[in-house]
């Protein structure tokens, strides 16, 4: 596995800590509005945010051992190359 540089450490872990964090979350609040009959169209955006969000910070993960976080300078072409093609989608969907 390679290496990871400057700050793709802190990305791996963050991203480490909010998909679990956020899956159980969203679950546990599923739950319970499907045990108690309370299911709402709420309940449907906040599962399609959680589909989108997921993959998408999930993506973080193969970017930061491709060079994700790494100062500019450090890049090879190849690498740089390689960055760009598996960073998240996420600014195709984000709103700002």
């Amino acid at each position: 596995m390679k290496e990871l540089h400057d700050r793709a450490e802190t990305l791996v872990a963050v991203v480490g800590f909010f998909i679990p964090t956020c899956t159980i979350l969203v679950a546990l609040r599923l739950w319970v509005r499907w045990r108690n009959r309370n299911w709402w169209w709420d309940d449907w955006l906040v599962l399609a945010g959680w589909a989108l969000f997921v993959p998408s910070i999930a993506l973080l993960i193969p970017a930061a051992y491709n060079g994700l976080g790494m100062r500019d300078g450090h890049y090879t072409p190849s690498e740089k190359s390689t960055a760009l093609k598996v960073r998240p989608p996420a600014p195709l969907y984000h709103l700002h």
